[in-house]
């Protein structure tokens, strides 16, 4: 698994060039406990056959297999709705037995059932900015629906081992991940007390900086947000935090703070809110409660211009490793999907 992610992440980072890119010394680095599938359209094996180059095919099959041994396979599809697609996949079947080679069977899926693929061509269309795309429904072109066992099966029935391996894969692949726990990177506090002392401290050291007193109601809301910060493991978010935004303001980085996060006295005390939660009866329970599951969530915006700053300040003062970041996914309306499918079906538009 942490070979896998290496492989991702530096084919981003270093092998990026219109899509992530992943070189032989690439593979070489990372094969460890990999399995390794040679694609039946797209695989360096099959373009090689492609090109009439069956010298090369054999050579990468043996570059492959020294590096991956039992873990290497090459991919079989069929599609006997793509002209020619069939026999190139006899080549590789018989380049595969040749060279003693695990076969397995694979199915490229783009959408669920068969009739999706109009919707999907029609997205495609829309991508590429192409009015004049063809934007049809014919029974007997390609199909890239999800399909069954029994298909599966039916389709391979002349080879049952490429069935089998399929199956091998799985119980290769076995990785038990832990998921709903929370690691944050390590701090060094100043004063080297544990994180809910050193929270404490600089929250309550807050009343003087804010010119906030410190009487019964303010006390006892900040100790009990404190007990639910630390009851819930999360001191040291809190400090981070923190650290963030005293790093920005001392660069002189303009900030600002959104969401519930505004109801904890405990981060106005710290600086990274500006809003005093008490003056305006505001709850700390619809940020964080004991019986919330979710880490708190603290959203902080930067200067655009200047947040390339902090980016680096994290990197430096955390670990390139401990900062990622993170993308966000927008869905089509109804109105623009509208109006873009309209648009790829070649319709004025005035009718979208």
């Amino acid at each position: 698994y942490k070979n896998l992610v290496k492989l991702v992440t530096d084919s981003f980072l270093e092998g990026f060039y219109y899509k992530p890119r992943i070189d032989y010394e690439l593979i070489e680095k990372y094969h460890q406990d990999l399995v390794c599938i040679s694609p039946s359209f797209s695989g360096d094996i099959a373009k090689a056959l492609e090109h009439g180059d069956s010298e090369k095919a054999r050579e990468l099959i043996k570059w492959y297999t020294n590096l991956f041994g039992d873990d290497f396979y090459i991919e079989i599809s069929r599609h006997p709705e793509l002209s020619g697609h069939n026999e190139k996949m006899e080549q590789l079947v018989a380049l595969a037995r040749e060279t003693n080679t695990p076969i397995v069977a694979a199915h490229d899926v783009y959408y669920l059932k068969p009739d999706d693929r109009r919707a999907r061509e029609t997205l495609l269309a829309v991508q590429s900015n192409n009015p004049n795309a063809q934007v049809g429904f014919d029974e007997e072109e390609e199909d890239f629906s999800f399909l069954s066992q029994d298909e599966m099966k039916k389709r391979f029935t002349d080879i049952p081992d490429a069935i089998e391996n399929t199956q091998k894969i799985v119980e290769k692949c076995t990785l038990d991940l832990e998921l709903g726990g929370w690691v944050f990177p390590e701090f060094e506090t100043e004063s080297g007390k544990p994180y809910d002392e050193e929270l404490k401290d600089k929250a309550y050291a807050g009343f003087e900086r804010r010119g906030m007193e410190q009487n019964q109601i303010a006390v006892d809301r900040l100790e009990y947000e404190l007990k639910v910060i630390a009851d819930k493991g999360y001191s040291v978010y809190f400090l981070i935090v923190g650290d963030l935004l005293r790093e920005a303001h001392e660069r002189g980085i303009h900030t600002t703070i959104r969401g519930s996060v505004a109801g904890s006295l405990t981060t106005y005390l710290l600086g990274i809110t500006n809003v005093d939660p008490l003056a305006y009866k505001l709850p700390f329970e619809r940020f964080l409660n004991p019986e919330r599951p979710k880490a708190p969530d603290i959203d902080m915006d930067f200067a655009d211009d200047r947040r390339d700053e902090i980016l680096d300040y994290a990197r430096e003062r955390y670990g390139r490793d401990k900062v990622a970041q993170i993308g966000t996914f927008g869905t089509m309306m109804a109105r623009g999907a509208v109006r873009d499918v309209a648009r790829a079906m070649g319709f004025p538009y005035s009718k979208g």
